[in-house]
């Protein structure tokens, strides 16, 4: 069973990895877009060059997020243990190397190269540089191991400083309970942070209306900015990808790889960042105001639900639509049930991050 410092160390190098996404994001989709345009004026957009290129700059992504990670936890976490930290940051390469190479088929499909030499050709090279990103990563960690222990050991061998502790701990002791009681009397609060109470008339908290707005946002760039435009794919529209990618299907039926992408990885990416940005934007509130984050957390949970039912209903809409040829009723809708459960799930596990990250221990 995992305990709570390594929940501690799991849910920190999560959050650090997705802020440091959010941040390059817009630099990774942009240096992709170059790579192409590039590859475009030469005449060899359809070459293992360019699929080479941009698996590379992908390299150095994860490169640079690594630094990041290793370089925040020892500088801003420095409770930490790196022996405990190894594992998940482990699981990060694991990601990020399983994403690339998810990725690459799809590269080379752009490309008219996806034959099967080629495609096992680039996933063998990208194993391989796993592989080198594994070892590099323990050398990293057992010099840092070696940093941390020295710290320990200076902390706990100083008599100086043991001493002090007491001190001060004897101080706080003292004015803990001298102190709330000259400020406030015998009725002193037992919580610092204050209630956010649901309205018995209503079930919303206050923080309901900003909440709603901001999910109502993002359910409309979802379906507006991201869903409906597959309508009109054919007509010379384009749909741009999580990962900066251009989609367009003008000269194919939407079915085999079109549909594919439409239901396989297309949408959960961009909806998994708004739910993320919408339990941050709220938490952060609260941890600003001096709110306990509990009740407006759970609650942009319940209105997220709803953004995430209607985004697959849209979606089940189009691709009735798009499989009928404008005649919808002639094929059977898709059920989603199962894509908007998994969803769902995931939805809870961030709840459950937000409520540690703004001032709730886990149970």
């Amino acid at each position: 069973m995992m305990n709570f410092g390594q929940i501690d160390c799991k849910e920190i190098i999560v959050r650090l990895a997705n802020d440091f996404w959010a941040k390059q994001k817009g630099e990774l989709t942009k240096k992709v877009g170059e790579i192409s345009q590039d590859f475009i004026d030469k005449g060899l957009y359809k070459s293992t060059a360019r699929v080479g290129k941009l698996v590379h700059i992908h390299y150095d992504y994860i490169a640079k997020l690594l630094d990041f990670l290793i370089q925040s936890l020892e500088k801003d976490y420095q409770h930490l243990s790196p022996i405990k930290c190894k594992p998940h940051l482990l699981d990060i390469v694991e990601r990020e190397f399983a994403n690339l190479t998810c990725k690459v088929p799809g590269w080379l499909h752009e490309s008219q190269l996806l034959d099967k030499g080629t495609r096992i050709s680039f996933e063998d090279s990208v194993q391989k540089k796993k592989k080198e990103v594994k070892g590099h990563l323990e050398n990293r960690r057992s010099l840092w191991e070696q940093r941390w222990n020295k710290r320990r050991r200076f902390w706990r061998n100083s008599t100086f400083w043991a001493a002090t502790g007491v001190i001060v701990m004897i101080i706080l002791a003292v004015l803990s309970w001298f102190v709330p009681r000259w400020l406030f009397g015998p009725e002193t609060p037992s919580k610092i942070i204050r209630d956010t109470p649901i309205d018995p008339n209503t079930g919303k908290t206050a923080l309901y209306a900003r909440t709603k707005k901001r999910v109502d946002e993002l359910r409309d760039f979802l379906i507006k900015e991201k869903i409906t435009p597959w309508l009109l794919m054919k007509s010379g529209d384009r749909v741009t990808n999580h990962d900066g990618r251009i989609l367009q299907y003008s000269d194919v039926e939407f079915t085999g790889t079109p549909r594919q992408i439409f239901w396989e990885g297309f949408i959960e990416p961009f909806l998994e960042d708004g739910i993320q940005d919408v339990l941050d934007e709220v938490g952060a509130e609260c941890k600003n105001m001096g709110l306990d984050p509990e009740n407006p957390l759970k609650e942009a949970t319940w209105l997220l639900r709803s953004v995430i039912e209607s985004v697959y209903k849209n979606m089940a809409k189009v691709d009735q639509t798009l499989r009928g040829k404008g005649y919808p009723d002639s094929v059977r809708r898709k059920n989603v049930d199962y894509e908007i459960r998994i969803m769902e799930n995931k939805l809870q596990e961030y709840l459950k991050v937000a409520l540690v990250l703004y001032g709730k221990a886990p149970e």
